[in-house]
Parts: structure tokens; C-alpha cells; sequence
């Protein structure tokens, strides 16, 4: 028996998985056609997580017409909206890198001087450290992605954040005062 996206979205909104799965498989051929589009490494768990969360904040009665179309016309246009987000990210990202070493790479737009000295503080991170370090700074995630990304939480995420940004001014300020 088919149910409708209204009796789907209420059943998420009381954590029933497999209503969540239900509704992302009705969404599976724009997904697959936007990750294909976009050619980015796991855009399709990015636009998977995109349609969970905006399902989860979903109020059912601020819309004054409930059917299956003009919700899934929401959701849809959503998806779009999210894949030209992604699309600026991914082009800001190819236009905007060089390589600093095998692991990371930083912003062209950094003198040489500031890329030596950067260089300098960062090689006394640790690898934890100067991941994220990059992730929030550099390729502009929010401290919420690089958490689920790490696996850590969103405390821990500030904390390291908070120690890599004072070990980077400890050796950034020792070194210009030498």
C-alpha cells in the first residue's frame, strides 16, 4: 500500500526510518541525476542529508494545500536549490586551490610570505588539528558538517578548533618577534 508524502513526513517526524527511506527513494532519480551532474566526491550523501533534515523541519500546516504534488514540488525545487549551493561550492573550490602539500591544499590568494610563515604554524598542528583547521577555514564547512563528517561532536569540534588556532598565534607571533 502506497501512503501519501503528508502521512510519510508525519511518520519521520516521529523517527520512523522507513518512512525516510520511502521518501528518499520517491526523490532517488533527481538525486542521482543531480550527483551526476555535479561530479563532486559524495554529493549524493550530501543531497540524501539535505532531504532528511529539510523533511525533519518540514511543518505540514503552513501549507494550505496538502497533496503529494505540491510537496513534492517543495522538496524538489529544495533539491534544486541545494544543488546550485553545491555547484558554487565545488567551482569556488576548483578556482581557488593550489597545492600546499600531498595532504591539504591552501587559497591562491595568500602571499608568499603569509603561505611560509602559515606553512611554518600549521606543520605544528596535529593531523586532527589541521584538518580542521581547513575544513572550517579554508574549504568554508560549518563547525555542524566537520562534526558529522568526524564523527565528533560539536563541542569537541570547537575545542580543537579553539587549540589549533592558539598554537597557530603562539608560533605565528614567536616567530615575528624573533
Amino acid at each position: 500500500m502506497k501512503r501519501n508524502l503528508c502521512e510519510l513526513i508525519a511518520l519521520v517526524h516521529h523517527n520512523d526510518q522507513i518512512a525516510m527511506n520511502e521518501i528518499i527513494s520517491k526523490f532517488s532519480v533527481q538525486l542521482n541525476s543531480y550527483s551526476y551532474q555535479l561530479n563532486g566526491e559524495d554529493t549524493l550523501q550530501d543531497l540524501k542529508l539535505f532531504i532528511i533534515e529539510l523533511v525533519k523541519k518540514i511543518n505540514l500546516e503552513n501549507f494550505t494545500v496538502k497533496t503529494d504534488k505540491v510537496i513534492m514540488s517543495y522538496i524538489s525545487k529544495s533539491l534544486k536549490h541545494e544543488k546550485f549551493k553545491l555547484t558554487s561550492k565545488i567551482i569556488f573550490k576548483k578556482k581557488h586551490t593550489c597545492h600546499l602539500s600531498d595532504a591539504f591544499d591552501l587559497p591562491c590568494d595568500v602571499s608568499a610570505f603569509d603561505d611560509i610563515l602559515f606553512k611554518y604554524s600549521i606543520d605544528y598542528l596535529s593531523e586532527e588539528e589541521k584538518s580542521i583547521i581547513y575544513y572550517l577555514f579554508f574549504y568554508g564547512y560549518t563547525v555542524k558538517s566537520v562534526s558529522l563528517l568526524k564523527h565528533l561532536t560539536i563541542y569537541k569540534i570547537y575545542a580543537i578548533r579553539k587549540k589549533a588556532l592558539e598554537k597557530i598565534f603562539q608560533k605565528t607571533y614567536s616567530y615575528m618577534k624573533k
